[in-house]
Order: structure tokens, then sequence, then C-alpha cells
């Protein structure tokens, strides 16, 4: 990801979209998990904060999408500024403005510049278009048959959804609206040849590392969903200590120290 986006020019269409797939699941990731940490931390201390992410990228929709995204700061908006603009309580062109200036500022809220601006935008607009043309989508639906809980209607709702916010994501880590442009630009004009990633700092092997974990967390957030697996290992003292243990043990295996270590901030550090 740092090395597409710091030279957008440099690197080919299939890079660029490559960077931009890992860069969803990489802000996911980072913010997901330092919000569990806060959660757990203050946990520690008999405070019981509220849940912030609830498995984003299974939204079915954009409105879905931020039920689901950085929950505090979502109801944070919805109660402080869209209720008090008037929600859509008047007219149905005042609610969709109430929506778009809502992330309008969502878009600042994270910093003073264009791309964040037009990232927060993005999604105002997704969401009115959304509302908008619901009918229309549910007369389509409806024409072809293909009932509302249809298995693979929800699949592609989910990947329209995912690539919906992936873009908007390009504008959000973009350094400019230029290199955004130009990541956008050359996704959809040259997606071929396949191929380069190790220009992008990273072996094969360590590439299929990359997505099989990424496939490893999409499905224990969907089987801890279904099946609450965390409250079952907490039922009992022996496999909550087993699990402890092995998360231990993969600390001290898979961890970086000393001499030479570099990390890195979290994403949402600077905001």
């Amino acid at each position: 990801v740092n090395t597409a986006y710091a030279d957008p020019s440099a690197s080919t269409g299939f890079q660029l979209f490559v960077a931009a797939v890992c860069y969803s699941v990489q802000i996911y990731c980072d913010f997901s998990a330092y919000s569990d940490m806060a959660i757990g931390s203050s946990r520690i201390m008999g405070i019981k904060l509220m849940r912030n992410f609830d498995r984003p990228y299974s939204a079915v929709s954009l409105q879905d999408f931020w039920r689901r995204w950085h929950i505090s700061l979502s109801t944070w908006f919805r109660d402080y500024l869209y209720f008090p603009l008037g929600g859509n309580r008047r007219s149905k062109a005042r609610g969709y403005l109430n929506i778009i200036i809502v992330f309008l500022i969502s878009g600042l809220w994270h910093g003073a510049a264009l791309n964040f601006i037009v990232w927060g935008f993005l999604h105002g607009i997704y969401q009115v278009f959304g509302k908008v043309f619901q009918p229309q989508r549910d007369k389509i639906r409806e024409g072809l048959h293909i009932a509302s809980d249809s298995k693979l209607l929800g699949i592609f709702r989910r990947l329209c959804t995912f690539a919906l916010v992936t873009l908007a994501w390009i504008f959000f880590r973009a350094s400019s609206i230029s290199d955004a442009f130009t990541i956008i630009g050359k996704i959809f004009s040259q997606p071929l040849p396949l191929g380069g990633i190790s220009a992008l700092g990273l072996s094969m092997p360590a590439f299929f590392v990359i997505i099989l974990s990424t496939i490893a967390l999409f499905v224990a957030d969907w089987a801890e969903n279904r099946y609450a697996i965390s409250q079952k290992l907490c039922a009992s003292v022996a496999p909550r200590y087993a699990v402890y243990f092995v998360l231990m043990i993969a600390i001290m295996i898979f961890g970086s120290y000393g001499a030479g270590f570099d990390p890195m901030d979290f994403v949402y550090f600077k905001f």
C-alpha cells in the first residue's frame, strides 16, 4: 500500500488495484484492532465501551456499512448533527441534503484537505442514490424473479458495497486529489498485465500469506457472529486460558522486537 500510493504514476493499474483492495483490509484491521484494545483495556478497569465495528465488509448496502463501521462516530453524527438538522422529518430533498452535510462534515473531521472532503461527499452521494433508486432496484429484482433474501443476491450486494467503499478509500488514502484520480484512471484504463506484485515490496509467497490471512480474518468474523465462539470460550476457565496461552506464544514467535524494529503508527493515529 505504501509503495503504490507513494508514487502512483510508477505503478501499473493492476498493482494499484491490489493496493486499493489491500488498503481496505489494512484500515479495517488497524482501526478495528485498536478499538478492541481500547475496549479490552477499559473493561479491565470496569468501564464497558460500545462495540465500534460489526463486520463492516459484510454490509449489503452503504447504509448498512455505516451501521457497522466506526459505530461510535456514526451514532454521534446521527444524534448530534443529523437529527438536529431535521433528519428525514421534513421533505425528501431536505433529508437528502442533511445526509450530504453530515458526510461532508465527517470528511472535514478527518482533516481539512480536499481528498477527505471528496471521500465524505462520495459517501453522502452513495447514501442519497441508494435511497432514491431503491424502488427501481426492487422492481428490477422482482422482474427477474429474484427473492429479496437470495444468497446470490446477498453476495452480489456485498461485492458492490465493498467495491464502492474501496473506491472511496482511494481518496481517503491518496496524498492528493490528483494522485487519487491517477490511481482510479489507471485501475479502469490499464488493469492488465497481471503480476508485478514484487514491485510493491512483496514476494509472491508473502502475497499469498496476505490473501490466506485475509480469508481467515473474514471467516473468523463470520464464525464469531454465527456461533458466538468467544462467549463459549469464556464460559469455562480451561478453554479461555488455553487461548491466552496460544496467543502469548504466537506473540513471542511472530512479534518483532529489539534493534532495527520500526513499528508503524496506527492508520487513525493522525486523526
